[in-house]
């Protein structure tokens, strides 16, 4: 994944509490749009960082997403982002594709 992507939330991201509200098959029965977004940075931490052997493979790259929908999270934590702005880690988003 790197910028540019077009992503969406994945099932692991929607199962979390934080971002349920935002879960595809409550967005379709509440007749919302599906949740698409472009990622426009992706920061990877550098092993000379001290924290870096406390984070784990996924918790090192982080993604930053611009959503298209105005009702979108901020963050992983949902709309209470400790981080501002908030980012997202790659389990937590997965590729959009086309419709078959």
């Amino acid at each position: 994944m790197r910028e540019g992507s077009l992503v969406t939330l994945s099932a692991y991201a929607t199962s979390t509490d934080a971002l349920r509200p935002w879960a595809e098959w409550r967005r379709k029965s509440n007749g919302k749009p599906a949740l698409v977004g472009i990622v426009v940075r992706v920061s990877v931490m550098d092993e000379s960082d001290p924290k870096y052997k406390y984070y784990s493979k996924n918790e090192r790259t982080q993604f930053y997403v611009n959503w298209a929908a105005g009702n979108a999270p901020i963050s992983r934590d949902g709309i209470y982002s400790k981080r501002s702005p908030g980012c997202f880690y790659r389990n937590d988003l997965k590729y959009v594709r086309g419709k078959e």
